[in-house]
């Protein structure tokens, strides 16, 4: 992975979670002190404890565009 990826943003549904691929994909930014920003998409979902530690967005479908900006300003939080 480049060094200049300084953020994984992670659309949390049931799908995405139960995907060896992606399980793989933030256990490697976990291992490598990356940050993982989670967008819930299903907020009931239950979530690994790896994660429980990870930075999360709540998706509004009645407002996408807030969730559009709070993401947005936390992955410019991590900027170096």
């Amino acid at each position: 992975m480049p060094r200049s990826i300084i953020v994984m943003v992670l659309v949390a549904s049931s799908a995405s979670l139960s995907s060896q691929h992606i399980r793989a994909q933030y256990r490697y930014f976990l291992a490598h002190d990356k940050p993982v920003l989670m967008l819930l998409y299903d907020q009931a979902l239950p979530l690994p404890d790896e994660l429980a530690h990870a930075r999360t967005i709540a998706y509004d479908a009645d407002n996408p565009r807030k969730c559009f900006d709070k993401l947005t300003f936390e992955i410019m939080q991590h900027r170096r």
